[in-house]
C-alpha cells in the first residue's frame, strides 16, 4: 500500500524497518515485515471487501549510540532538536529531543478505529515490552491505524505494526489520504501576475487543436514543435500537430490534457501532476491540482475551481527555447541520418522549502514524440535524501473495460521509453520503468474490482535512495513518449524505428562487424584481411575469445597495439569485451538482492557493485587497456 499517504508528526513511516531504519524488533522479537511509524501517526484505509484486521504491535528495540560522531542534530521551530545519521551518501531519521535532552525510551498507545469507532486499544506500551496480537473483524467504510504517544511526550516513540494483514474477498482495501488539515498554500500575487504575463508573450493557438492532413511517416515537414498559448489566455500548449499537452499554471502546474490530434483524442482522464518525489521520507507533488469531481473525464470549467494540492512544489517560472544535443556525437563512420533532433524545450521552475525542481520537457520536430526530465537542486543548509521519485503520475483513458480481471489488460496504444533500461536484447523486456498502476480514485470504471490499470507511472523500481548535498543538483533519466494512430502492428513498429532514428542519430551508425572468438593473432590478422576484403568494418574479440582487458602486463599490451595498428592498416577497427556482470568477487564486492540481502539471484546471477573500490579499480585497468 501507498503507506506514504499517512501522516505523521515527525519523519515518515518506512516498510520493513523501524522509523529509525533499524531492524524491526519487539522485546527481541524480529519481524522481516511490518511498518515503523514515530507518534502521532495515523493510517486511513478504505476497508472495502476487507473482513479481518492481524497484526502485532509494541515499539521497536533500539541500539542507536545517539553521541555518535555520526548523528546530527537539527533544530525545530518547537525549540527540540530532530537527530539524523549521516554519512556522505545518505540521511536516515534516528529520533527526536526528548524533554530531558537526548532520546527517550518510547510508550505509545495503539489505536484501531473502524467507521470512527473504537474497536481496539492497547493500552500503554514501553519499550522492552513484549509485541501485543491483535485479530479483528471488520465492517465495511474506513479502517485507521493509529499511534499515540502515551502522555510523556513523543521522543522515542518508535512504534511498529509488524505484519499487518487484512483479509479481503474480491476486492482489495485501499490507502487513502486524510483530508489536509491547516492552512492551505496559496501562490503569490507576484509570480501569478508574471506568469500570465509571460503567457501573454506566446503565440496563440486555436481550441480544439486541428488533426494533421498528412501522413508523417511519409511527409513530416510540417510537424514542427513550438510552444502557445490557449485563447483563453490561461493555459501553455506545446504541440508540433501530431501530439500536444497542455499545462495550467494558476493556482499551479499540472497537465491538463494530453491529445493525440492524429486521432483527435484526448489520452488523459483527469488533471495530473507533474510527478512525485519522496523527500526525507516524505511524498511531495510537483505542481497538481486537487478537487476535481469526476476521474473518467475532465470538463475544462473544473479546472478553473481546482485548488493546490497540499504539499506540493509551487511553479517559479517557465522558459521556452530551442532544444540542445544530448551528447556531443563524434561521427567515425558512415550513418544514414547524420542530423541531431530539432524542436522546442518548455522547462517549468518549482520550489518548496529551499528545493528547486526543474521539470523539462522536450518536443521534437517531425515525429509524435515528447520527452521529459526533472532536476531536484539542493539550495538549502542541510544534506536531502531523495528516497523515491516518479518522473509521471498521468491519469491515463484505460486501454480497455472490462468487469473482471484478465490475465493481461490492454494497455492504453502508447509507446513508452526510458534511457533507464537493461537486462534484455529488447525494449520491451529491458523496461524497467514503466508502470500501469490503478486509480481508486476512478470509481466509475468498468472493473468491478477497480483494477484497470489507468494510471502512468514512469519510476525507477527502486530507490534511487540517495543524498543530494547542499548545492548539488540530481537529475533523473528521460522518458520518451509516443501515441500511436492505429494498433497497425507494421505501423506501430514503423513509428519505434523513426522515434530511435530522430532522437539517437548514432543509432544509426551502424558498422557491419564480426564477432571472433580467438585471440590468436594469426587468426586475428586472418580475419582483419577478410573483412577488409568482403567490407566488413569492425572486428570484436568476444566472449570466449580469451581477451582479459584486466591483465596488466606490457607484453600484453604490446600485443593488441601491434594488431591495432594492423587493423588499422586495413581499415578495420579492432575492439572487444570485457565481462562486468555475471561473474563473482566477493560478499563485499557484489551488489545486494534487494529480496534476500545477500549476494546472487539477479538478472546476470551476480554482479559487482561499481562504486566499491573494486570497481574503481575495474576501469582503471580497463581505461589503461584502452
Amino acid at each position: 500500500m501507498q503507506i506514504s499517504l499517512s501522516t505523521q508528526t515527525y519523519s515518515a513511516p518506512v516498510k520493513n524497518k523501524s522509523v529509525a531504519g533499524e531492524v524491526l524488533s519487539i522485546a527481541g522479537e524480529k519481524f522481516n515485515k511490518g511498518i515503523g511509524v514515530h507518534a502521532h501517526s495515523k493510517f486511513r484505509i478504505k476497508v472495502n471487501d476487507g473482513q479481518k484486521f492481524s497484526a502485532k504491535v509494541g515499539v521497536n528495540d533500539s541500539q542507536i549510540n545517539y553521541n555518535s560522531e555520526n548523528i546530527t542534530s537539527i533544530p525545530l521551530t518547537d525549540g527540540k532538536r530532530i537527530y539524523y545519521h549521516m554519512s556522505e551518501s545518505k540521511k536516515q531519521f534516528v529520533g527526536v529531543e526528548g524533554s530531558l535532552g537526548g532520546v527517550d525510551n518510547g510508550s505509545v498507545v495503539f489505536i484501531l478505529l473502524n467507521n470512527g469507532k473504537e474497536i481496539y486499544n492497547s493500552g500503554v506500551m514501553k519499550a522492552g515490552n513484549t509485541a501485543k496480537e491483535v485479530n479483528l473483524n471488520l465492517k465495511r467504510g474506513i479502517l485507521e491505524m493509529v499511534v499515540e504517544d502515551a502522555g510523556d511526550g513523543e521522543s522515542g516513540d518508535h512504534a511498529v505494526w509488524a505484519e499487518p494483514q487484512i483479509n479481503y474477498f474480491e476486492v482489495p482495501p485501499i490507502m487513502v489520504a486524510y483530508d489536509y488539515e491547516g492552512e492551505r498554500v496559496v501562490q503569490s500575487q507576484e509570480v501569478d501576475l508574471r506568469l500570465k504575463e509571460m503567457i501573454s508573450q506566446l503565440p496563440e493557438i486555436s481550441v480544439p487543436l486541428s488533426q494533421p492532413d498528412y501522413d508523417w511517416l511519409i511527409d513530416n515537414h510540417k510537424a514542427k514543435a513550438e510552444v502557445y498559448r490557449s485563447s483563453n489566455g490561461k493555459d501553455i500548449i506545446i504541440s508540433n500537430g501530431l501530439v500536444a499537452r497542455t499545462f495550467r499554471v494558476s493556482p499551479n502546474l499540472a497537465t491538463i490534457d494530453y491529445v493525440n490530434q492524429m486521432t483527435g483524442e484526448s489520452i488523459l482522464r483527469s488533471v495530473s501532476n507533474e510527478g512525485i518525489l519522496v523527500i526525507d521520507g516524505k511524498e511531495y507533488s510537483v505542481g497538481g491540482l486537487s478537487g476535481q469531481p469526476e476521474f473518467a473525464y475532465t470538463l475544462m470549467d473544473w479546472v478553473d475551481d481546482m485548488t493546490i494540492t497540499p504539499n506540493s512544489f509551487l511553479i517559479q517560472n517557465f522558459e521556452v527555447k530551442d532544444i540542445e544535443d544530448r551528447l556531443e556525437w563524434k561521427k567515425v563512420r558512415w550513418a544514414s541520418n547524420l542530423h541531431m533532433p530539432s524542436g522546442k524545450e518548455l522547462i517549468f521552475t518549482l520550489l518548496k522549502d529551499n528545493i528547486l525542481v526543474k521539470v523539462h520537457f522536450v518536443l521534437y520536430d517531425g515525429i509524435p514524440t515528447l520527452s521529459k526530465w526533472i532536476e531536484v537542486i539542493n539550495n538549502g543548509n542541510i544534506m536531502v535524501q531523495l528516497n523515491q521519485f516518479k518522473l509521471e503520475q498521468l491519469a491515463m483513458v484505460e486501454g480497455e473495460s472490462l468487469v473482471d480481471i484478465p490475465k493481461h489488460f490492454e494497455k492504453p496504444n502508447i509507446h513508452i521509453e526510458t534511457d533507464y533500461a537493461f537486462g534484455a536484447m529488447q525494449q520491451k523486456t529491458s523496461d524497467k520503468t514503466t508502470f500501469w498502476e490503478t486509480d481508486p480514485r476512478y470509481t466509475s470504471q468498468t472493473n468491478y474490482a477497480m483494477q484497470l490499470p489507468a494510471i502512468l507511472e514512469v519510476s525507477p523500481p527502486l530507490g534511487p535512495d540517495t543524498a543530494i548535498a547542499v548545492g548539488d543538483t540530481l537529475r533523473t533519466f528521460r522518458v520518451w513518449e509516443t501515441p500511436f494512430d492505429s494498433h497497425d502492428k507494421e505501423r506501430k513498429g514503423l513509428f519505434v524505428r523513426k522515434m530511435y532514428r530522430t532522437i539517437s542519430p548514432w543509432t544509426t551508425e551502424n558498422p557491419i562487424f564480426l564477432h571472433l572468438t580467438t585471440t590468436d593473432p594469426f587468426k586475428i590478422k586472418t580475419a582483419i584481411d577478410q573483412c577488409a576484403e568482403v567490407g566488413y568494418e569492425m572486428i570484436i574479440l568476444s566472449f570466449g575469445s580469451g581477451l582479459d582487458m584486466e591483465k596488466e602486463s606490457d607484453e600484453y599490451y604490446s600485443k593488441y597495439k601491434e594488431l591495432v595498428g594492423y587493423a588499422k592498416s586495413k581499415g578495420i577497427e579492432l575492439g572487444g569485451y570485457s565481462l562486468l556482470s555475471s561473474r563473482w568477487i566477493s560478499d563485499e564486492v557484489d551488489v545486494i538482492n534487494p529480496e534476500t540481502g545477500k549476494r546472487g539471484g539477479m538478472i546476470f546471477g551476480s554482479s559487482p557493485c561499481l562504486s566499491s573500490d573494486w570497481g574503481y579499480n575495474y576501469f582503471r585497468k580497463i581505461r589503461r587497456f584502452f
